[in-house]
């Protein structure tokens, strides 16, 4: 159902979601929904069902039925808080009546009809009290100007889902690792974003050190009401450049294509686009790609942005175009240190442990922090100690089952005395060995050494 939603009725759960933890509610009500449009039909002014002062008052008998929880009691936004049966009901209702009125999207009044059809709620109690029926509300949306042209609106905003991640919702629906010891960085990067001018961060680091790993920080803190009023309802989308250079067949599809985004997320006030690579010259040379930089830098007068790149693409890009140190500021990223690098292992660790199938040992996450360091000195951490965690889990994994294949048969209904498959330190040092073509004993003796 929600790939039919409007950006519009997206937020609508999303503050939906944010009311609810407020309150600390385990789940999502009808009345955290109408709290949820009354927020975002507010924002974007479409106010023909309801009067401003209906509202306010709506707004303040639901707040009185749920009253704010105690700072403690309060559920975070990365908690994935379930639509109770009234709100899934209201929602199926709405999107039954956008295919009724021929409607191809699912707008946020036709979410406002579903609630006045889920009868037995306070919200639709409140919105009758103000004189809104179904057949009221119906009447206004079959000549609303928001619902004329369905075809068109749901046309540009294929592009944003068709070239953009939204790390805000991702960050709601799947909560990002926690960032270590990068407060210095997070705060420099809300302090730009919070300028009057020049508001553009571009993250300047050495591929590795995390640059992306902070903008999802940031999404998270977003999605976790943990930042400054200005970016409470703001939305980070991540523009992927390879789906420009891809799909378009010629270079004038490809700026038709480019311009429509630009346009869509030019009608969006809470949006901030963020181009990962956005210097780099694999993103110039021999594609299409090389004609973003100035249209998104003259769209950057009404839209933020967030890039990364490393210090010399930067600097070059400085060089060929001096404009972009004007709307760009600098946020230095540095590699983290050994015992930083071991605290982000340890809370990446549980993804590669369900992917694979394995368990991780402590001295097999600090072995791979110290060999990568030792033996891969090329690359920079936190990256390269988690790739050879990644290949380890695999190697492991495969190694477990190889071994249960051979097992006779009169074995295979023996339960195993280890039921995990652990990944230990000598795994990471047989790995490190290979990749730097030494004896095994050598890697051991430059370890210890350390």
């Amino acid at each position: 159902m929600f790939d039919r939603f409007t950006e519009e009725a997206r937020q609508v759960i999303f503050w939906a979601r944010y009311e609810a933890s407020q309150t600390g509610s385990p789940e999502i009500t009808p009345e955290h929904l109408l709290l949820g449009y009354l927020r975002e039909s507010a924002r974007i002014g479409a106010q023909n069902f309801l009067s401003p002062a209906a509202m306010d008052s709506i707004r303040t008998q639901v707040e009185a039925q749920f009253p704010l929880a105690e700072k403690g009691s309060k559920v975070s936004t990365s908690v994935d808080l379930p639509l109770n049966r009234e709100s899934k009901r209201a929602l199926a209702y709405g999107a039954e009546e956008s295919q009724r009125l021929g409607h191809q999207d699912i707008g946020i009044h036709h979410l406002l009809l579903g609630l006045l059809r889920e009868e037995k709620t306070l919200a639709a109690d409140l919105l009758r009290q103000h004189g809104l029926t179904i057949a009221k509300a119906r009447e206004i949306l079959q000549h609303t100007p928001v619902a004329a042209a369905p075809a068109t609106s749901r046309q540009q905003r294929s592009v944003v889902l068709e070239t953009c991640r939204d790390l805000t919702a991702a960050a709601t629906e799947i909560a990002f690792p926690p960032l270590i010891g990068r407060e210095r960085e997070l705060e420099s990067l809300i302090q730009v974003l919070g300028r009057r001018n020049g508001n553009n961060p571009v993250l300047i680091g050495e591929s590795g050190v995390g640059k992306t790993a902070i903008v999802e920080g940031l999404a998270q803190r977003i999605a976790d009401s943990a930042v400054p009023e200005f970016l409470m309802a703001m939305r980070i989308l991540a523009l992927d450049p390879q789906t420009f250079v891809d799909s378009p067949k010629n270079r004038c599809e490809f700026q038709q294509k480019f311009a429509a985004l630009i346009a869509e997320i030019g009608n969006q006030s809470n949006l901030i686009l963020f181009v990962d690579g956005l210097f780099d010259p694999a993103a110039r040379t021999g594609s299409p790609f090389g004609d973003v930089l100035g249209p998104l830098l003259a769209a950057l007068s009404f839209r933020q942005c967030i890039a990364t790149g490393t210090p010399a693409v930067f600097r070059e890009a400085i060089e060929r175009d001096p404009v972009v140190e004007r709307y760009f500021r600098a946020v230095e990223i540095a590699p983290p240190g050994e015992k930083d690098a071991i605290q982000i292992l340890e809370t990446v660790k549980k993804q590669y442990e369900k992917f694979h199938e394995v368990t991780y040992d402590a001295a097999a996450v600090e072995t791979a922090v110290l060999a990568s360091v030792q033996f891969m000195q090329r690359r920079r951490l936190p990256e390269k100690a988690i790739d050879l965690l990644d290949e380890a889990g695999s190697r492991v994994k495969l190694r477990a089952e190889r071994n249960e294949k051979l097992r006779l048969p009169s074995e295979k209904h023996q339960v195993d005395e280890v039921l995990p498959k652990l990944v230990t330190k000598e795994d990471i040092e047989e790995l490190v060995a290979e990749r730097a073509v030494l004896p095994v004993d050598e890697v051991r003796k430059r370890l210890k050494k350390k």
